[in-house]
């Protein structure tokens, strides 16, 4: 624990600024450049003052990474939200689309059968990358409608 008051001072501008002159005149005001300069970087040459600079550079860096692991996990959530609401509608789509060729029974039956099953199949897989499926899935359902 850094004892001076002078000396916390300096220690927390120099983790703002990263600036040993301008923390130490910070610190003590009256001090000229080359005085703040000379003693600026004595004060960092002293332990207990680079420990606490340590200290609270890493906890920044901790907090900074924390920030940016809840910042992915909530874009992730976000995501996951996303392409579950798409298989969904995608999955409504195709049941539809299945009744309806059940009902009616017009055109080609296996052809049309067998592009619903490959869309299920697809639906159900969701393997390949986002935007490769939902762009296949989307043309699928485009070719099995018309």
């Amino acid at each position: 624990m850094i004892q001076s008051n002078k000396h916390k001072v300096f220690a927390d501008e120099y983790i703002i600024t990263n600036d040993p002159i301008v923390s130490y005149q910070k610190a003590y005001p009256k001090a000229s450049s080359e005085s703040a300069r000379v003693n600026g970087y004595k004060l960092l040459q002293n332990t207990t003052i680079a420990e606490y600079i340590a200290e609270a550079k890493e906890k920044i860096q901790n907090a900074r990474e924390k920030n940016l692991i809840e910042t992915l996990k909530a874009k992730d959530s976000a995501n996951i939200l996303t392409r579950e609401k798409f298989v969904e509608m995608t999955s409504n789509v195709a049941k539809l689309t299945y009744n309806k060729f059940i009902q009616s029974k017009e055109g080609d039956d296996a052809e049309t059968y067998s592009r619903i099953a490959a869309l299920l199949a697809k639906i159900e897989g969701f393997e390949m990358p986002k935007r490769i499926e939902q762009k296949t899935t989307v043309e699928s359902i485009n070719i099995i409608i018309e």
